[in-house]
């Protein structure tokens, strides 16, 4: 059995971009080896998740237009700990919420961000939890209910402020 450090490391590990056999990332304690795809492999094509939403012409992604102001501590946090297990994430500590800010995704071969302040439609954080362009896996938490769209709109509106955190 794995520790809850041991699964983010299987979670999160560095992952090579193929198109053959070799597509497979190594990390964690005892040299895990983690294959990805079918065949060993990930899809890097553009069809599979890689792309990005409209922006704006001001640069804003358009779905921030109209965002809600939004409390990290009151809103988003209460959300980001229903997202906690054995092998979850463990959102409770700010350490890893502010690593997966301006973090590249190591899922998607065009290093798109985890959570990038601002553009909600290239975080790939909301993509797996809609399970949509996704460039690996499936949707976010596993094996339980997607959230409620209105905590993906909270989350959203959040990214969209900048992502802040206390």
């Amino acid at each position: 059995m794995y520790g809850r450090w041991q699964w983010l490391l299987l979670l999160v590990a560095p992952a090579a971009c193929s198109s053959g056999p070799t597509g497979r990332a190594t990390g964690g304690q005892g040299g895990v080896t983690l294959n990805f795809g079918a065949a060993g492999t990930r899809d890097c094509s553009p069809a599979a998740g890689e792309g990005g939403a409209p922006a704006t012409a001001g640069g804003a992604p358009a779905s921030c237009a109209d965002s809600a102001s939004v409390d990290y501590a009151t809103q988003v946090a209460p959300i980001l700990a229903t997202c906690q297990g054995e092998v979850c994430h463990d959102f409770s500590d700010l350490s890893t919420v502010r690593a997966f800010i301006d973090a590249p995704s190591d899922e998607c071969c065009n290093q798109r961000e985890l959570i990038a302040p601002g553009h909600p439609e290239r975080s790939y954080l909301l993509d797996k939890l809609r399970g949509r362009r996704l460039c690996y896996g499936g949707r976010m938490p596993l094996n339980r209910s997607a959230l409620a769209p209105a905590d993906l709109v909270t989350l959203e509106a959040w990214i969209c402020q900048g992502a802040a955190l206390p």
